[in-house]
Formats: C-alpha cells, structure tokens, sequence
C-alpha cells in the first residue's frame, strides 16, 4: 500500500497576511537597530567630550608642541619654552638643594630608654642579658603602664653571651663573667621578681679551651724550659 502527501496551496489571502506579518517585523527590527545606534552614538560623545580635558592634558605634559587641543600660537609658545628648558644656562637660579642628609636607620639592638616611674614601686622585677632582655624589660614597662605599684629594673649586657669565655674579662663590662656579674647587682638592688633572657650571641660552637699535653722525656733528657715534667 502506498502514501501520498498532498500539500495544498496558501490561499491569497494567507499569502497576504503572510507578507503583511515579515513587513511588519522588518520595520520592528529596522526602528530597534536605530535606537541601538542612537544610544551608541551618544555614549561615544559623552566619552569624547569627558576625554577631551584628559587629551589635552595628556599632550600638554607629555607632547605639548604637538598639542592639536591648542591654538598655533600656543604650541609655538610650547615649544619655544620646550627648547629653552634643553640648553642648560648658568646664571639662571637653580634649585634649592636639600639640606642634611638621610636620617640614618634606627638601632633595633637597643630597645628605648626606661621612664622615669611616677611613684615608688612596691613590686620591682630585675632584668638582665642581652639585647633580648632590654626589650623584655621594655615590654613589661609597657604592661605595667597602668600598675603603678609594679616597677621594672634593667640590667642588661646588649652584645654579652655565655659562651665566650675570652670575652668576660671585658674592661667595659659589654661581655661580663655572668654569674659575678649577678652576685653584684644583687647587691645593690632588693628586687622580688628576676628574670634573666640571653643567648642571641651564644649562637656559635662551643670551644673549651685545650689542657696543656705533658711533654714526653726520654730516659737521661732533661726537660726544657716551660715544659711541665712526664
């Protein structure tokens, strides 16, 4: 069995409509896309006229014998300024130069000095080591700003250490034999509180100095000079 698809044709009428409905959409499509064109245009001359300040900036700073924002006579004027500022005159005055120098970096070894208390504290802590202490004390200074009664007392040696022995025989007392040291300070200061920091300098190996060998003596040598005996 066999099939047959028959298609009629649109009538006049429905062609009518038909063309009616395609002219309509082209007009809708056609005022749609001049709108779309009127809104670009605008906005292209509101960024040209905001733009234009900033260009004519732009060429005043940078290029301003080539300034087209600016009338002949004032690129001419431009430019002869720009080509006098080339040649270097000596008798023109000259810049003031800066007076001093740089101020040189600050000293983070030390921390700032104590303040004078305002009363007699009745609860002292002693401090004292290395840089590391200074600020310790520094910090409870700082902590204690509003007990008046508890009082901070720094002691400390900024370059000191423990391990270099060679060092505390040191006339300035940078590098004290810390336990004297301790002995005299707590013999002038009455603290309740001590707290020592230190080991920012002891990071270093440990050396103990070497014990004196004895010199070997053969039977019937006599031992030199300075040479402790077998």
């Amino acid at each position: 069995m066999a099939f047959t698809a028959v298609r009629e044709r649109p009538s006049t009428e429905a062609t009518l409509t038909m063309t009616q409905r395609f002219l309509r959409a082209l007009a809708a499509l056609s005022l749609l896309i001049a709108a779309e064109a009127a809104v670009l245009a605008t906005t292209v001359l509101i960024a040209a006229g905001a733009a234009s300040p900033a260009a004519a900036q732009l060429f005043d700073d940078r290029f301003p014998f080539q300034n087209p924002f600016a009338n002949p006579y004032q690129r001419q004027r431009q430019y002869q300024q720009q080509q006098q500022q080339q040649f270097w005159n000596p008798f023109a005055p000259q810049p003031e130069q800066r007076q001093g120098q740089a101020a040189p970096p600050p000293d983070f070894s030390k921390a700032p000095p104590p303040k004078k208390p305002e009363g007699t504290p009745s609860t002292n802590v002693l401090v004292f080591g290395d840089s590391l202490a200074d600020w310790l004390g520094y910090g409870l200074e700082v902590s204690f700003t509003e007990s008046p009664e508890m009082g901070v007392i720094r002691k400390p040696r900024t370059h000191s250490g423990l391990i270099r022995q060679d060092m505390r025989s040191d006339p300035r007392g940078d590098h004290p034999d810390w336990p004297k040291a301790i002995q005299e300070m707590l013999a002038t200061e009455r603290p309740d509180f001590i707290v020592m920091m230190i080991g920012l300098n002891d990071r270093r190996p440990i050396r103990e100095p070497r014990a004196a060998r004895a010199a070997v003596t053969r039977p019937g040598q006599q031992p030199q000079p300075g040479q402790p005996p077998a």
